[in-house]
């Protein structure tokens, strides 16, 4: 039985479609560092392996998208009102590439994240650029049994 009291498998597709929030106007910066990090910690005490790291993937996603998307914002900014104050017309390229990789970034996340909400209903989806922010929380460990049969501490 999953949480709405369907029976089923649980999955982590909630947690990959938190990242849709940056699609909402002016709320979706905020949204999409705020909502998978609270997601994230609500799924720690999940039992489903698939349901804990799906939720960190989700997490780290959102989080590596953020930086970039904003950290290339704020630099092309910035190049920008160089440009108009100082009057250094080659800046302005550079600002202009920096405002297109940002766009870049945007739909590189959307479509990461469309792919996480599919998959993530079967298996843990990993994107390989994210950064890992948040690392797992239990690590499996295999258990070490004596002759006699008792755990190993």
């Amino acid at each position: 039985m999953n949480e709405h009291g369907n029976p089923g498998q649980e999955s982590g597709q909630a947690y990959w479609a938190a990242g849709l929030s940056l699609l909402m106007p002016y709320l979706g910066g905020i949204l999409q560092l705020v909502l998978p990090a609270i997601l994230l910690q609500q799924a720690r005490s999940n039992p489903s392996r698939l349901v804990r790291e799906n939720a960190r993937w989700a997490a780290n996603w959102n989080l590596t998208c953020f930086v970039l998307f904003h950290s290339l914002s704020v630099a092309s900014m910035w190049l920008g009102v160089i440009t108009f104050v100082f009057l250094i017309d080659e800046l302005f390229t550079w600002a202009i590439i920096l405002m297109c990789l940002a766009c870049l970034i945007a739909v590189v996340h959307l479509v990461v994240t469309a792919i996480g909400i599919v998959v993530a209903g079967r298996r843990i989806f990993r994107p390989v650029m994210a950064i890992p922010f948040f690392r797992e929380t239990e690590p499996e460990r295999e258990e070490f049994v004596t002759v006699s049969g008792e755990p190993v501490p």
